[in-house]
């Protein structure tokens, strides 16, 4: 683990910093449309902030993979399969906690025996109460520019919070595989070596 934070560290800081990047403006572009008359305009600037959040991380990627895909080829590195999925996966550690919080403090919310009886009614835990508000507002601020999206959907859903990460992680894994299959580019023809020759396809 030491050894792979090592390797990674920097992919993972650079993921992180283009996210507080893509959540600045998602909040610009958030308070610029959310009052619009045209109501679709809200949620149309939310899909272009994470379409352009992806491009970004399938660049980094990538630009990963063609660098790992030569050193394959030339026998210095072994293919890790799973080890770009991995980085993404750390990289989006804190929203994934934030997610998995919100949704534990929903549900402590909703637990009848936790809640105190006042004059035949149950009244939530003031703890999970602000367990909830806390987190809640704190994964929908770091993950911002997702907010058209989430509000036009279904905004109370914690279950959200835990899905919109998924899409970061699966980009930057797969960007990365298809830079070590595609390493001299997409318009390059691929050389004819040897029958028998081992190369990663």
């Amino acid at each position: 683990m030491k050894k792979f934070f090592k390797e990674n560290s920097y992919l993972i800081v650079k993921l992180v910093v283009f996210q507080l990047g893509i959540m600045i403006m998602g909040i610009i572009t958030g308070f610029a449309t959310v009052n619009m008359k045209a109501t679709w305009v809200y949620p149309a600037s939310s899909v272009f902030c994470v379409a352009f959040y992806l491009f970004l991380i399938c660049t980094i990627g990538y630009e990963n993979g063609q660098k790992d895909g030569i050193r394959i080829e030339s026998g210095k590195m072994e293919m890790q399969p799973m080890r770009y999925f991995l980085v993404g996966l750390v990289a989006n550690s804190l929203n994934i906690l934030l997610g998995l919080l919100t949704v534990f403090f929903r549900l402590m919310m909703d637990a009848p025996f936790l809640g105190r009886l006042q004059a035949g009614v149950i009244y939530t835990p003031d703890w999970a109460r602000g367990g909830y508000a806390i987190c809640n507002m704190l994964a929908r601020g770091i993950q911002s520019m997702y907010l058209g999206i989430t509000q036009t959907l279904s905004f109370e859903n914690p279950l959200f919070l835990l899905i919109i990460p998924i899409p970061a992680i699966l980009a930057f894994g797969i960007s990365y595989h298809v830079g070590v299959k595609y390493k001299d580019g997409f318009m390059k023809k691929k050389d004819e070596g040897p029958k028998g020759s081992a190369r990663y396809r």
